[in-house]
């Protein structure tokens, strides 16, 4: 009964997402991602001499739009030989962020020291976890606020942040803009 705060129609969404997934909006930038996409797979097809090359940068630069625009930052090289521990930790707030966790809880769900785990997860993915899981649950409400019409009281319980004042605060620290002024500017236009 951890959800029973959550409003019906916020809970039937998050549960038809798989748990370790993430679902972006990228309207904005879908008429660059797709040509570039589009390139990559002509040069796959055609197989021309250096298309791997090409393809590789091609695929930089798709990741570069990704990460300019959701704030996520480029992850340094070294991530991908995150130790196992901060994969799981990852994998966790991936999955859980809609639960009140705090670095204690999370170590605790982990097995992992809490001062090993900040040290750890702050040198492989620039951010401690709290941090990533406020972003995590912000990425989530940026989608929530351009893609439906529930309330910012709907969304900042579904998201797992306190109170719609806290998740406002938060939004605003974080955007430069209140959440309803980021679902005006953003709202999807069907």
């Amino acid at each position: 009964r951890a959800q029973s705060h959550i409003p019906s129609r916020v809970v039937a969404t998050h549960l038809w997402f798989p748990q370790n997934y993430g679902y972006y909006n990228y309207s904005a930038e879908k008429k660059n991602l797709l040509n570039f996409s589009q390139l990559m797979l002509r040069e796959i097809k055609e197989k021309k001499n250096g298309y791997e090359q090409v393809c590789h940068d091609l695929l930089e630069v798709i990741l570069i739009y990704i990460t300019r625009n959701d704030q996520f930052g480029i992850i340094s090289t070294d991530a991908s030989r995150m130790p196992k521990e901060c994969a799981s930790a990852k994998r966790y707030l991936d999955a859980n962020y809609a639960q009140p966790i705090t670095l204690d809880s999370l170590a605790d769900a982990t097995h992992i020291n809490k001062f090993y785990l900040s040290h750890t997860f702050s040198k492989y993915l620039g951010m401690s976890p709290i941090t990533y899981l406020i972003q995590r649950r912000l990425q989530i409400s940026k989608d929530l606020l351009t893609q439906t019409d529930y309330s910012i009281a709907e969304i900042a319980a579904s998201t797992g942040f306190a109170s719609q004042s806290y998740f406002s605060q938060i939004f605003k620290k974080f955007t430069g803009i209140s959440p309803n002024q980021y679902r005006k500017q953003n709202a999807v236009h069907q």
